[in-house]
C-alpha cells in the first residue's frame, strides 16, 4: 500500500498538486436493515443505536456552526453523511486494533482520565467532579463512559501506528526541496492572439459551419417580465416617533458598533526578507543591517520621498509609505507592538527596525487615536433615526402583507394595489442573469424562483434594505436559438470566428518557434522572429513562486507552466509545448527557455526558519491513512435503518 502511495504522491509535482484520497464514501453495498423496527446501524454485524447516531451528529453540527455560524440546510444534511464518515473511522480503527491485539491498561486508562481537566479542580484531579460530570452532565455511567475512553485511546495509538508505518526518502526530501526554493530565469516569447486578428478572414461557408456546431453558444435565455409594487419605509418615516425609553435600548443593542479600537495613521518603509517564506541567517543579518541604514536616513530625510525610493512594499510606496489608519486588532506581530507601544510615543519620529514575517521596516506613526465609545447624547440623533425606520418598515411590512392576501386570490396584483391606493411598475423583459429590476439584484433565490412562476402567479415578498416588494410574473419569453439573419448574433458569431481562427494562428506560430529553438537553439530561433511576439527574460524566482517571476509569466497556464518548468533541468532547455496565456487581454501562448539556475544550498534543510521536511512527511502521513481509511471502508458490511437513508444517500439507495 506504501508503494501505491508514493508512486502517486511522490515526485517533483507532489509539492504542486498532491492529489490525496479524500474520505468520500460512496457507500458501497449499503443495504437497510431485514426488520425495519431495528433502530440502529450495523457495521460488520456490530449495532450502533439511533440514538448514539443522533447524539454523534449532534456534535458535528455543534462543531460545524463553530466554524460557521450561518450554517445553511445543506450543511445541516452534510453533517449526517460526515457523522457516518466518524463512525465509519472509529469502526475500522478499533477493528484493526484487535487484529493487532492491543490492550488499554488500568493504569493507562486511570492516567488518560486524570489528565483531562474537565475532571480537575485547580489543576488536581477530583473523583467527585469526575463523577459528577460523566453522570449528570454527560448522562453516562461511569463503566460506559469508561468504556469510551479505553476505545479512544484504542483509537489514537492505532492511528499512531498507521501513520509511523509511512517513511519519507531523502531523495523525495531534496527533490521537493530544489523544487521548491531553487531559483531559476525563463526566456519566454508570447504570441498574443490579437496579433493576428487583422490578418483573419473567412467565406460564408466558414461562418455557416462554425456556426453550426456553435449553435448552443448564442442560444438565448428565457426572459420574463414582471409587474411589482414597492412600499417603502421612508412613506411612513413621518408618522412614527422614537421614544426615550426606546433610544436608550438601542444604545445597549448597538454599544460594539458605537466603539471605535484604538487605531492610528502610520507609514512605513519595508526591507524584505530576498526569501520571504525561510530567511536564511544570512538574509536576517543583510536586511536588518539595510533597515539600520535606512533608520539613520530617515531620522534626516523626508520620510515619504524615502519610502518611494527604498521601500519594498509595491502598494504603499508610490503614496510615500503611507499605510493608512492601522488597528490593534490586525495580525502583523511585531509591528503592531511597535506601532502602539514605542510608535505612539513618539510621534512623526522614524522608529526600527521593527521584524515582522516579512522583513524589517522603519515605521512612522503620525496620529495615534485611543479606544473610544460614543456617548448616549453623541449617538442620539442617529439611534432615534434607527428606531423610527424600524417602525416604519413594520408598518411598510404590514402594508405589504395585505397586498399580499388581496392579490393571492381572486384578483390580480394590479387590481390589488389599486384597491390599496398602491402604484404598479412594470419590468423590462430580463433573464435569470442579467436585467433583472433592481429589488431582485441581491435576491438570488428569489430571482431563480420568478422563472420557474407561471403568467400571472403571484412571488414572494422581497424584502430590501428600505423596501418590501411584491411581484407576479406578467409575460414570458421561452429560450430559443436565433438564425443567422439576426444581426447581432451573425456579429457575435463573426467576431467568435476571427477571434478563434486568429487563436490558432497564435499556437501554430509558437508551435513553429518552439521547432525552430529545437533545431537552431532558443537565441538563433529568437533572431528570426519579427517585433510582434513579445520577448523576454524573467528575473531569478523559485518556482512556486511565480508573483516573482513577474509579467507575463504570472498570467499564464499555471499547471502546464509547472509541468513544463519541472522538465527544464540545464540552462539551455525549452520546453516542448505552448504555455497557454489565460488570465490576460490579449490571450495567447508562449514559449519558455531556462535562461539560468541556482541551486539552493541542501544545509538549509530543516533550520529554524528554513525548508522543513515535516510537511512532507505529514502529507504523506496523510495520504497514506486515507488510502487506508477508503480501502477499509469499501470492505464494511454497512446496513442503515430505512429512517437514515434518504438523509445519507439520498431517496433512492441502492439495495444490496
Amino acid at each position: 500500500m506504501l508503494n501505491f502511495i508514493r508512486q502517486r504522491a511522490g515526485g517533483t509535482f507532489s509539492i504542486v498538486i498532491i492529489g490525496a484520497i479524500a474520505i468520500v464514501f460512496i457507500f458501497w453495498g449499503i443495504g437497510t436493515q431485514d426488520n425495519s423496527s431495528q433502530m440502529s446501524i450495523t457495521m460488520d454485524g456490530e449495532p450502533v443505536s439511533l440514538s448514539e447516531f443522533r447524539r454523534i451528529q449532534r456534535n458535528v453540527l455543534e462543531q460545524m456552526r463553530l466554524s460557521d455560524p450561518d450554517i445553511t440546510q445543506e450543511m445541516e444534511t452534510a453533517s449526517y453523511r460526515r457523522t457516518l464518515t466518524v463512525l465509519l473511522e472509529r469502526h475500522n480503527l478499533l477493528k484493526m486494533a484487535n487484529k493487532f491485539d492491543l490492550r488499554v491498561s488500568d493504569a493507562q486508562l486511570n492516567n488518560y482520565v486524570k489528565a483531562d481537566p474537565t475532571f480537575q479542580v485547580e489543576g488536581v484531579f477530583s473523583l467527585d467532579r469526575y463523577k459528577d460530570a460523566v453522570t449528570r452532565q454527560m448522562g453516562m455511567t461511569l463503566p460506559s463512559y469508561e468504556k469510551l475512553m479505553r476505545e479512544d485511546i484504542l483509537i489514537n495509538q492505532m492511528k499512531k501506528i498507521l501513520t509511523g508505518l509511512v517513511h519519507v526518502p531523502r531523495s523525495q526530501i531534496l527533490e521537493e526541496f530544489h523544487f521548491a526554493t531553487d531559483r531559476i530565469s525563463l526566456n519566454y516569447v508570447q504570441f498574443n492572439t490579437a496579433d493576428y486578428l487583422e490578418e483573419q478572414t473567412f467565406t460564408d461557408e466558414e461562418l455557416a459551419t462554425f456556426y453550426s456546431l456553435n449553435r448552443e453558444k448564442y442560444r438565448l435565455p428565457e426572459e420574463i417580465k414582471v409587474q411589482y409594487v414597492d412600499v417603502s419605509a421612508d412613506k411612513y418615516m413621518d408618522q412614527v416617533e422614537a421614544t426615550t425609553t426606546e433610544v436608550e435600548e438601542a444604545y445597549t443593542e448597538n454599544l460594539p458598533s458605537l466603539s471605535s479600537p484604538e487605531s492610528a495613521e502610520v507609514s512605513h518603509i519595508l526591507i524584505l526578507f530576498e526569501n520571504t517564506q525561510s530567511p536564511t541567517a544570512d538574509d536576517e543579518a543583510k536586511t536588518v543591517a539595510t533597515a539600520e541604514e535606512v533608520l539613520q536616513r530617515a531620522k534626516t530625510e523626508d520620510f515619504a520621498e524615502l519610502a518611494k525610493e527604498v521601500s519594498q512594499d509595491t502598494y504603499s510606496a508610490e503614496g510615500g509609505g503611507d499605510l493608512g489608519t492601522v488597528e490593534r486588532n490586525i495580525d502583523l506581530p511585531g509591528f503592531i507592538e511597535a506601532v502602539f507601544g514605542e510608535g505612539k510615543d513618539k510621534l512623526n519620529e522614524p522608529i526600527g527596525p521593527v521584524r515582522s514575517p516579512m522583513g524589517y521596516h522603519i515605521i512612522k506613526v503620525r496620529e495615534y487615536h485611543p479606544a473610544s465609545v460614543k456617548s448616549l447624547e453623541e449617538a442620539n440623533p442617529e439611534l432615534t433615526e434607527q428606531v423610527k425606520l424600524r417602525k416604519a418598515r413594520a408598518l411598510a411590512a404590514g402594508e405589504i402583507e395585505r397586498l399580499e392576501i388581496a392579490a393571492r386570490y381572486p384578483t390580480t396584483l394590479a387590481e390589488a394595489a389599486a384597491a390599496l391606493n398602491l402604484e404598479p411598475a412594470t419590468s423590462e423583459f430580463f433573464s435569470l442573469n442579467s436585467g433583472s429590476p433592481a429589488f431582485l439584484n441581491d435576491q438570488e433565490q428569489e430571482r431563480q424562483r420568478a422563472f420557474t412562476l407561471d403568467v400571472g402567479q403571484l412571488g414572494y415578498p422581497v424584502t430590501g434594505q428600505s423596501a418590501y416588494t411584491l411581484y407576479s410574473v406578467v409575460e414570458k419569453k421561452p429560450s430559443s436559438v436565433p438564425t443567422m439573419e439576426d444581426p447581432e448574433t451573425r456579429a457575435k458569431a463573426e467576431k467568435d470566428l476571427l477571434f478563434e481562427k486568429a487563436q490558432q494562428k497564435a499556437m501554430e506560430e509558437t508551435i513553429l518557434f518552439l521547432e525552430k529553438a529545437a533545431a537552431a537553439g532558443w537565441e538563433q530561433a529568437s533572431a528570426t522572429l519579427s517585433e510582434t511576439p513579445k520577448k523576454g527574460q524573467s528575473p531569478l524566482f523559485r518556482r512556486l513562486s511565480l508573483f516573482e517571476a513577474g509579467e507575463p509569466l504570472i498570467y499564464s497556464d499555471i499547471n502546464t507552466l509547472y509541468k513544463a518548468i519541472a522538465s527544464l533541468v540545464k540552462p539551455g532547455q525549452t520546453a516542448a509545448e505552448p504555455i497557454p496565456v489565460l488570465q490576460t487581454t490579449p490571450l495567447g501562448f508562449m514559449a519558455v527557455n531556462l535562461a539560468d539556475f541556482q541551486a539552493a544550498d541542501e544545509k538549509e534543510i530543516d533550520l529554524p526558519g528554513g525548508f522543513s521536511s515535516e510537511p512532507i512527511r505529514m502529507r504523506l502521513q496523510e495520504t497514506f491513512y486515507s488510502y487506508w481509511l477508503y480501502v477499509s471502508n469499501k470492505e464494511v458490511d454497512l446496513r442503515l435503518p430505512e429512517e437514515l437513508q434518504p438523509l445519507i444517500v439520498g431517496p433512492n439507495p441502492v439495495q444490496q
